[in-house]
């Protein structure tokens, strides 16, 4: 059964980890950049007054006393081992994973680094063919969602053969699954990969530019189809099978009559 994925979003305090090697559904921790003025520390290091009294690293020489610059707004004549002249970045934060302890950069509400896709992970059981579309869509998505949505409806093309349907004209599979049963929901769900898809080919009403949002609604709706025509029957199956052949018979013979 597939995991529930939440794509990192700006400032809050749970996502799914962006670095592909973790993706664990997990706590951020936020916190602030700070410029570390290199000029200032140069001019500092250059006063010719030093304590020598301690034995101080270099790091230390740029920290203010608090008896010397805490009442004056002039650079004190010494360094000492409390304050180190630096400004925050107001439109620079950094997020925290709390499962593998390393940090996602961001500028205002983007995540420039790690540079990863934000779409969720292809569903396990997606045949490979698929599988290498929607992976293909993921690595594109924050680039051009017009093309990752155009190539999510190649993919679901391609998935009709998997789950016995012809894959040529997806509207006509579409109508042959709803024939056979299929769920109102996972209908909506084809339709939306399929129209969405094709619109951002065939520009018509619908103008996806800069609608990430919607790009990645496809990769969840994607993945909800093949949990629900290949995960879920698989699943079923494999119980099933697991049952006593007695009761298997028994069930065998019900059906009989």
């Amino acid at each position: 059964m597939s995991v529930p994925y939440i794509k990192p979003s700006y400032k809050k305090s749970e996502f799914n980890c962006p670095y592909s090697d973790c993706n664990v559904y997990a706590h951020q921790k936020w916190n602030r950049v700070i410029h570390y003025d290199h000029s200032e520390v140069n001019s500092l290091l250059s006063y010719e007054e030093r304590d020598t009294s301690e034995d101080i690293t270099p790091l230390d020489k740029v920290r203010y006393s608090k008896e010397v610059g805490a009442s004056s707004t002039a650079a004190p004549k010494y360094p000492a081992k409390n304050y180190i002249p630096t400004t925050e970045v107001e439109y620079a934060s950094v997020s925290k994973c709390s499962h593998c302890n390393r940090y996602a950069f961001w500028i205002k509400d983007k995540m420039i680094y790690p540079v990863v896709s934000l779409a969720p992970l292809p569903s396990d059981d997606m045949p490979e063919d698929v599988k290498a579309d929607y992976t293909e869509a993921a690595s594109i998505v924050e680039a051009s969602p017009r093309a990752s949505s155009a190539l999510l409806r190649l993919a679901l093309q391609k998935l009709m053969p998997h789950i016995g349907e012809r894959g040529q004209k997806i509207d006509e599979d579409i109508g042959s699954l709803v024939k056979k049963g299929l769920p109102t929901k996972i209908q909506q769900s084809l339709d939306l990969v399929r129209v969405i898809g094709n619109e951002s080919v065939h520009p018509g009403q619908l103008d996806l530019k800069d609608d990430k949002d919607t790009a990645y609604i496809l990769f969840g709706l994607l993945n909800y189809i093949v949990q629900d025509r290949i995960t879920n029957p698989k699943e079923i199956d494999a119980l099933y099978s697991k049952l006593p052949q007695k009761k298997l018979d028994g069930i065998n013979n019900r059906d009989k009559k």
